[in-house]
Parts: structure tokens; sequence; C-alpha cells
């Protein structure tokens, strides 16, 4: 919908990432993260979290109901 942007770290996180994002986010911008569940997840919204907080941002983290999104999706419920 207009006013909603949707990217990816494709699995990863590259230095250049924060920055990139950093130009899409004001103050008052909602940051919705969906990661999977796990150590990798649990780092990456460690990170957004910190980055939100830095700069003013909401964050909310969606989780599946598995222990990834692609399991979710095989099983129809994503």
């Amino acid at each position: 919908r207009e006013g909603t942007l949707y990217a990816s770290t494709g699995g990863g996180w590259r230095d250049g990432a924060l920055a990139a994002l950093r130009t899409r986010l004001t103050p008052g911008t909602l940051l919705v993260a969906a990661t999977d569940r796990g150590e990798g997840g649990e780092r990456l919204a460690e990170r957004l979290g910190a980055f939100t907080r830095k700069h003013c941002v909401a964050f909310e983290r969606l989780l599946p109901a598995s222990k990834d999104w692609n399991d979710d999706l095989r099983a129809g419920q994503g």
C-alpha cells in the first residue's frame, strides 16, 4: 500500500544495509521486521531494535508460528 516500503536482507546483513535503511526512515516511522525464530533472528531483532531506538523509529517484530517463515508458507500459514 502507499507509504509502505518492503525490504529484505536476503538472509544476511551487510555493512551498508543500516545506512541504506536510514535514508528511508524518519522519526515517527514504524519498522516491522519479520524474522525467523532462533539465534539469527534474535541477533537481527536486537540490531534493528538498537538502530530504531537511536533514530526515534518505532519497532515491531513478527515471528512465524514455526521456526522460520518458509516453513509457515509451506504449511499454508503465511
